[in-house]
């Protein structure tokens, strides 16, 4: 009977022995050479038995590092066994590769000698993620270092708070250091009760989490601007979030507003200095209309004034408006109509919706206007004129339209060519590079379409 149990324990173990994906190896502990391996190990070390059987690890030259089976030889004399000894073996053919060794020495009745049996686990696969692990952690703290930005993670159950590096580094304390308390310590007070009303939105209500505020940095005193970000997870009650220092950045936004503002506080002075130099010639000019005995000069000087006036209009619209560089069609182009007007008592009927102009279509584009509506008050008859502006793809269309005589029979655009239209023509199509068109009877209208590029949402206008 106890024959056949240890007959029946002997195959168990043959059978272990034979299927474990680990190789082993049974070798003499006198010689150090092989009696026996399994299939793993000739699978793995790409020795065939027969290469293997009767040569020791020496002779296969299998250990990369000669005092390693030194050290592994001396604990086995010493302990009787070996858990866990870590070195580089040399498979047949191929590069070198991690193993984690544990040895056991038994004696072996049938060899009338005691020997040694050692697994060899490839821990390999398991260094190299281990690696990239430290890899990924190294890079990703690199990042937060150069993008000055944490993470951190809030067990709501626990009460403990996990912090990166990056976390740690901003407020200026050991990650260990990263505490429910501290951190709830180092924001200055008057944020406070915005961060709390702002976190609870986040849990509650599920509103996003994104403030900012400043703390305190505990290592150093520096006053830093923070924003904060976070995410509820309402399964495991964790709050996991990101800061990041942007102190560098609302400094070069504070600059960048005290440039614009100076900048736009000078570009607002040109255009009132450019105004008052405006009205002072207008006065001299009509003045020297006021003094003329000569009707052709006076008509003449009277159209120099209009002009000057228009310029000066769409000067103040400038100074006043809030954005310097453009102008809306309704804060000036009104106002040069009416002036042209004067006391002739006819309507003006406008459509000007919400176009806006360059700065430098918006002179010569009140400057064509006033040509045009002089002409249909003083040339045309007109009783009625209107005024109209639109936008699309191409750019702005101006139109004004009278009820005037309209021009005589088999006109030609060129036949309307008197100074004004000339001038407007002049601007329309060479300053502005559009195009002019004119249409009648009866009255007449006239059509500019030109090119007028709206800033882009990052230009800084």
């Amino acid at each position: 009977m106890k024959k056949t149990l240890d007959t029946g324990r002997t195959n168990l173990l043959m059978a272990a022995f034979s299927a474990s994906p680990d190789m082993i190896a049974i070798s003499s502990l006198n010689t150090g050479r092989f009696i026996e391996v399994n299939d793993a190990f000739v699978a793995q070390s790409g020795y065939a038995r027969e290469e293997v059987i009767g040569r020791s690890s020496l002779d296969l030259d299998m250990w990369c590092q000669a005092g390693d089976r030194d050290a592994f030889k001396a604990a086995l004399e010493r302990d009787g066994s070996v858990q866990g000894f870590t070195t580089r073996l040399k498979p047949k053919g191929k590069a070198p590769r991690l193993y984690q060794l544990s040895g056991s020495t038994i004696d072996l009745p049938s060899e009338r000698e005691r020997v040694l049996v050692t697994a060899f686990r490839d821990i390999s696969a398991s260094e190299e993620a281990e690696n990239a692990l430290k890899k990924t952690a190294f890079l990703l703290e690199r990042a937060e270092e150069m993008a000055k930005i944490g993470s951190w993670e809030f067990d709501f159950r626990t009460k403990v708070v996990t912090g990166s590096e990056g976390s740690a580094r901003i407020y200026g304390v050991p990650r260990d250091g990263l505490t429910v308390d501290f951190i709830e310590s180092v924001p200055l007070p008057e944020y406070r009760e915005a961060m709390d009303s702002a976190r609870d939105d986040l849990i509650r209500k599920g509103v996003p989490y994104d403030i900012e505020f400043k703390i305190k940095r505990h290592s150093d005193g520096a006053i830093l601007d923070i924003r904060s970000q976070a995410r509820w997870d309402p399964e495991t009650l964790k709050l996991f979030g990101i800061i990041r220092d942007v102190t560098d950045e609302r400094a070069v936004e504070r600059g960048l507003r005290e440039v614009i503002s100076q900048r736009d506080a000078l570009i607002h002075e040109l255009y009132h200095r450019t105004a008052n130099t405006l009205q002072t010639i207008l006065s001299m000019v009509r003045l020297d209309e006021g003094s003329t005995n000569d009707p052709g000069y006076g008509r003449f000087l009277s159209r120099m004034a209009r002009r000057v006036e228009a310029m000066a209009i769409v000067h103040d619209g400038l100074f006043e408006a809030r954005n310097p560089s453009r102008l809306a069609v309704r804060e000036f182009l009104p106002k040069i109509v009416e002036v042209v007007r004067g006391s002739s008592g006819a309507d003006v009927e406008y459509d000007l919706g919400n176009v806006d102009l360059a700065v430098d279509a918006a002179v010569p584009c009140g400057i064509i206007v006033a040509e045009i509506a002089e002409n249909a008050f003083e040339h045309g008859g007109a009783t009625r004129i209107t005024l109209s502006a639109s936008r699309d793809q191409s750019g702005v269309t101006i139109r004004v339209s009278d009820n005037g005589k309209g021009p005589a029979p088999g006109w030609t655009p060129d036949a309307l060519c008197n100074r004004g239209i000339l001038l407007a023509k002049a601007l329309g199509e060479g300053q502005l590079k559009g195009i002019m068109r004119f249409d009648g009877p009866p009255g007449l209208s006239c059509e500019l379409g030109f090119p007028d590029k709206l800033p882009s949402a990052h230009s800084g206008v």
